[in-house]
């Protein structure tokens, strides 16, 4: 099977604090890979060089064999903080044209709408499409991200607590839908509900500082104490709780 994103040596640090040590990595196509750690682990660290948004300090990352400012058009991305977003002028259907920029040059008006609006009907958001995003709950808007990064088909798709503040039975959509895509792409999915695992997950990571990394989709015990140390300290934290360190 082909490798999606290789990731080798790769070190990081915010000034004088280190957040990645030495983290490497292969991820195969169509595999659903859910990164769990502590707050402050590194987690979303990780996602945004894997994506080019902070620069390489040392390690190398490549997507799909080319480095990454090659790779930008296959990529979809929903950051931790969707929240800014909310009083742009925009609605829903303006919002999942944006997941096809990359490819606008080759596709009629036409072609646009319909990709946006199947996008949408993925998860259950297309009857908003007309709907101004600050007229939508916080996980609607959530929905509408996640098909603004799937209109595109992208073959990578890079999701940081997608499921924050989406319903439980949003969120089973959610899943279930993007289990759907994993014929066509590659998903990264951080979290800290560890019950997105059974029955989603293909392999698992545990970002702490280091990275310990399970290629089946399952947590054992010492995946869990390599990467929190201790097994009565880890707390399930719901995906409506906004608790990300800043830099994780």
């Amino acid at each position: 099977m082909k490798t999606a994103v290789s990731a080798k040596n790769v070190s990081f640090a915010y000034n004088d604090e280190t957040v990645l040590r030495n983290v490497s990595l292969d991820i195969s196509e169509n595999t659903f890979l859910v990164l769990i750690g502590p707050n402050g682990g590194g987690k979303s660290t990780l996602l945004k060089l894997i994506l080019g948004l902070l620069p390489l300090q040392s390690g190398e990352i490549n997507i799909f064999g080319k480095p990454i400012a090659s790779a930008h058009e296959n990529i979809g991305y929903v950051p931790q903080d969707t929240e800014k977003i909310k009083n742009f002028p925009v609605n829903v259907l303006d919002t999942a044209m944006m997941g096809l920029y990359p490819h606008i040059k080759r596709m009629t008006k036409k072609e646009i709408t319909l990709a946006a609006t199947g996008a949408l009907d993925l998860f259950g958001m297309a009857e908003y499409k007309n709907v101004r995003l600050n007229e939508l709950s916080t996980g609607q808007r959530q929905r509408v991200i996640l098909a603004r990064a799937v209109a595109g088909k992208p073959a990578l798709l890079a999701l940081d607590e997608p499921l924050s503040g989406v319903d439980p039975a949003g969120q089973k959509l959610v899943l279930e839908k993007l289990k759907e895509q994993l014929t066509q792409t590659t998903i990264i999915f951080i979290s800290h509900d560890l019950s997105v695992i059974p029955g989603n997950a293909t392999a698992v990571g545990c970002v702490n500082r280091n990275l310990t990394y399970h290629p089946a989709g399952e947590v054992t015990e010492q995946l869990l104490t390599n990467a929190y140390g201790s097994i009565s300290a880890i707390t399930l934290v719901s995906h409506s709780c906004k608790c990300e360190a800043p830099h994780d």
